[in-house]
């Protein structure tokens, strides 16, 4: 888990706006007992691409 974590944050810090990398880490984040900070993460990911289904999703699932 700690590697795919640094793995993100790399691809991350080259594409801060790859929406595939910002859900993998909200999914890491869930993984990780931080249900919160992967509904902040979806969130911030609704603001730039309101329309991304997989977010939306993922962000539905951990609303219970």
């Amino acid at each position: 888990e700690k590697e795919a974590n640094n793995l993100i944050e790399q691809v991350l810090d080259d594409e801060a706006t790859n929406l595939r990398a910002r859900v993998v880490r909200g999914q890491l984040q869930i993984k990780a007992g931080n249900p919160g900070e992967a509904r902040a993460t979806f969130r911030k990911i609704l603001r730039d691409a309101p329309d991304y289904l997989p977010v939306k999703q993922a962000l539905a699932e951990t609303e219970g």
